[in-house]
């Protein structure tokens, strides 16, 4: 998977993302940089299949990052 052009105030997320409230490490998100501990502001994510050894596109539906230098 090439890495993904990033617009500003946007990151790449990986490792801390829920979809539909469900912790998945396997999410891959860019996401807009918030001033909360969550954002849902996802520009596009990706999932890792472990079976296939592909990137899977996702639907941003439902899907949300933490953000884990809020607070700091």
């Amino acid at each position: 998977m090439p890495y993904p052009e990033v617009p500003v105030n946007f990151s790449v997320q990986y490792a801390v993302c829920q979809i539909n409230g469900e912790a998945d490490s396997s999410i891959i998100a860019v996401v807009k940089e918030t001033d909360s501990e969550w954002s849902d502001q996802v520009r596009f994510a990706y999932k890792a299949n472990t079976v296939t050894k592909q990137f899977e596109t996702l639907s941003v539906q439902g899907i949300r990052c933490e953000n884990v230098g809020w607070g700091v």
